[in-house]
């Protein structure tokens, strides 16, 4: 009977040691959608992706977090035949849709912006369980903004463009402008398959932005992978 209470005690012990040191894992959707007005009116296009953030058992360097994404880009159709793609990535940031909530919460709290990524369990928690400002819909401030393609042809990957937020014009043509993107902690499926309808590049096999590293180092158009455009299953 003494031991049977022994190993009870020693088994509540061990779980409670495994609680505090088993690493946290959070996972959420979020849908982005990004809106553009143009001479014929106001059009839209949103996208849901996964997040999944695990916390390293053992401490490493770095974020001391692993990052996981499921989804695809934005696709706006600004005209017909014409695309617009916000992808899943700003500047040389990897995983940027993995801090995008987590940063504006951030920067709304404090009043200013973190300088790279907001990553950690206390906003992780805000975000899954939609609390405060995660509990709405979020603008996503211009800084923050993702990168945005476009195809003269998309068949042809020579034909990206990389047209900044305030000069969809030079693309686009006159009267178009991006107005604004949001953000949308959801329960709604990820959405899956418009983009590689939408591009031959990705059933090709085929870098949908070609690598040019004669460009500079933060910029999109020096390499991209396509993994930006579509990710996980």
């Amino acid at each position: 009977m003494k031991l049977t209470r022994f190993l009870i005690v020693v088994i509540i012990v061990l779980a409670a040691l495994m609680v505090q040191v088993w690493p946290y894992s959070f996972t959420w959707r979020q849908k982005m959608t990004v809106i553009v007005d143009t001479p014929a009116g106001e059009v839209s296009g949103s996208s849901v992706t996964e997040v999944n953030w695990v916390e390293h058992l053992i401490y490493t360097v770095g974020l001391n977090w692993r990052f996981k994404l499921r989804g695809e880009a934005v696709v706006v159709e600004v005209a017909p035949g014409k695309y617009l793609f916000a992808l899943m990535k700003a500047g040389v940031n990897h995983e940027y849709m993995g801090t995008l909530a987590t940063s504006i919460i951030f920067e709304e709290k404090h009043g200013y912006p973190y300088d790279f990524k907001v990553v950690g369990k206390d906003v992780f928690e805000e975000v899954e369980d939609r609390i405060g400002l995660a509990a709405g819909v979020m603008e996503v401030p211009v800084r923050e903004y993702p990168i945005l393609i476009s195809f003269d042809d998309l068949n042809n990957p020579k034909s990206v463009r990389n047209p900044a937020p305030d000069a969809l014009a030079e693309v686009f043509g006159p009267g178009v402008s991006l107005k604004r993107i949001t953000l949308e902690i959801t329960d709604e499926p990820v959405t899956t398959g418009r983009v590689a309808q939408l591009l031959p590049c990705l059933t090709r096999n085929e870098q949908c932005i070609p690598e040019d590293n004669s460009r500079v180092y933060a910029d999109p158009l020096r390499f991209t992978d396509n993994n930006f455009f579509v990710r996980g299953s």
